[in-house]
């Protein structure tokens, strides 16, 4: 009986070919779509995972944040619609180091511009912070050196150059001593990064360096930042450090309830979790189209 069916089955799927091998053609490319979805989310989570364990346990950040209470989700979507936050400065991370847990401290924000090299061009993302930065995200100088303190109060037009800004704008030429244009301001080059690759889904050696002081005055026309990094002298002081830093700023912008946080003190494994999230709902998303592409 199973074999007379089998037969009948055989003979409607030769009848059928064109149908038959669409069929089976639709269920092979959804299997190995899905299969190939489930590799790349969990690669992309354990490369991340990777990159935060390098940056050491004994770190701490603390990102400026709309005040929504504990709803990450509504925090992240008013950042995405443009909301800022301007309370954040670095006279915050000034009183943070004196911390009895805190060894140092640096403030950052961000923006984009277009550097240029005679004729070459290439539009980078900068960096902007005090010159504790490397000692606490991790990156080395190749060639040159970093900016000092004296440089970024100076309001100084020095510039660190990433690894693939140094090449794409240079190429064989000695960048060390040369003046660029950011957008219309001259920057001396003193420095170029060590190669690092992609990190936190972003190519790192095209970004590049300046003194925040000179980015705030001269670039942005801002006096806040959007971050800060601390190193910790003692990581098992873990989270009376994060209260400390919690009641100092609270202090500062006068804020008495926690739901009214401007700010968000992040440990290392608080921000696995939150790209744990994110790769998860990429991941999911991938998987229902993956899925959709199964059924069709």
């Amino acid at each position: 009986m199973v074999i007379f069916e089998f037969k009948i089955a055989f003979k409607n799927l030769k009848k059928h070919l064109l149908r038959t091998i669409l069929s089976i053609s639709g269920i092979t490319i959804g299997i190995t779509t899905i299969i190939i979805i489930l590799s790349i989310g969990g690669a992309i989570e354990g490369l991340v995972l990777g990159q935060l364990d390098n940056l050491g346990s004994d770190n701490l950040f603390v990102e400026v944040k709309v005040p929504t209470g504990k709803n990450e989700t509504k925090n992240a979507m008013a950042i995405a619609q443009g909301v800022t936050i301007t309370t954040l400065k670095s006279e915050d991370t000034d009183e943070v180091e004196t911390l009895p847990n805190v060894d140092f401290a640096y403030s950052a924000t961000t923006g984009q511009g277009v550097l240029t090299y005679r004729s070459e061009e290439k539009k980078v993302m900068y960096w902007a912070s005090t010159p504790e930065i490397p000692a606490i995200n991790g990156f080395k100088i190749e060639n040159g050196r970093f900016f000092t303190d004296e440089e970024d109060k100076g309001i100084a037009r020095v510039v660190v150059l990433g690894y693939n800004a140094a090449e794409e704008l240079f190429g064989r030429e000695d960048p060390i001593g040369k003046s660029v244009k950011l957008d219309k301001l001259s920057f001396k080059v003193i420095g170029v990064a060590e190669e690092r690759g992609i990190e936190m889904f972003t190519n790192v050696d095209d970004n590049i360096h300046i003194p925040l002081k000179t980015a705030q005055k001269l670039l942005l026309g801002t006096d806040h930042i959007l971050f800060m990094g601390i190193r910790m002298k003692d990581e098992k002081l873990l989270n009376e450090t994060v209260a400390n830093i919690q009641s100092v700023i609270r202090k500062r912008h006068q804020i008495n309830d926690p739901d009214k946080d401007d700010f968000a003190v992040r440990t290392l494994e608080e921000s696995a979790e939150i790209l744990g999230t994110v790769t998860f709902g990429i991941q999911a998303l991938l998987l229902v189209i993956g899925a959709i592409s199964l059924i069709v």
